[in-house]
């Protein structure tokens, strides 16, 4: 009981010297947190910290999604655009696939999810994106599904020639069936990308890297494992 008591003191002291060390940003560290990485530069008065939650409902966590608003008006705006300029009745496609979604990592060779966006809300007529810009919503025109892979053809609004839609592909193939680990591969104007993503109904099965900064970078995501994406679609 005496060195419980001892181990909980020294996280503590921890988490609270880390926490004095940081002039501009605020960690929220506990004893379900661990600093994994921290910079500081006085001259620039840059501050960053990444530190990881295991807590299964931690706050992090909640603040993953919890701040997404479906009713946003550029998203109305982009689907009510690419409607105009679809000529055959809009369908609605379903699937057993979740509605919402946020990326997932690896970090030192376990999946963590990671406190940034983008994050997607699928439904049975379009893809909802949250990014750095506004949200938008592409419009699914046509979907199938076969074994683990669902494949989906989205029109986008087009900023350059709203009268014509841009459009592209979406596959997404399940890598992980227990925990609905995903990888998407999205098609659009020859250009192949991949993310790897999770249902928000599965983020209690993992934990949380949380970074904290000053000024926004280039090298966030550098901090995890490298993965061959292209490979693992392959295999």
């Amino acid at each position: 009981m005496k060195q419980i008591l001892v181990h909980v003191l020294m996280i503590i002291f921890v988490s609270t010297a880390y926490y004095q060390d940081f002039k501009y940003i605020k960690p929220k560290l506990t004893d379900s947190t661990k600093v994994v990485k921290t910079e500081r530069n006085t001259k620039t008065k840059f501050e960053r910290i990444y530190y990881i939650d295991f807590s299964k409902n931690s706050e992090e966590k909640k603040a993953l999604w919890s701040d997404q608003d479906d009713n946003d008006e550029n998203i109305a705006f982009t689907y009510s655009e690419i409607c105009k300029n679809i000529i055959q009745k809009t369908n609605k496609y379903k699937t057993n696939l979740p509605r919402e979604w946020v990326k997932l990592f690896k970090y030192k060779g376990n999946w963590i999810l990671f406190n940034d966006l983008p994050k997607y809300v699928l439904s049975d007529s379009c893809l909802i994106t949250f990014d750095m810009d506004d949200p938008t919503s592409s419009k699914i025109v046509d979907s199938k599904s076969l074994e683990d892979k669902y494949i989906f053809k989205l029109h986008s609004y087009n900023w350059e020639n709203p009268k014509k839609n841009n459009t592209s592909k979406l596959e997404i193939k399940i890598i992980d069936r227990t925990r609905m680990i995903t990888l998407w591969r999205t098609e659009f104007q020859n250009q192949v990308s991949y993310e790897l993503m999770v249902p928000v109904n599965q983020i209690s099965k993992f934990p949380i890297m949380v970074m904290l900064e000053t000024d926004l970078m280039d090298d966030e995501n550098d901090i995890f494992d490298k993965i061959d994406l292209e490979k693992l679609w392959k295999n």
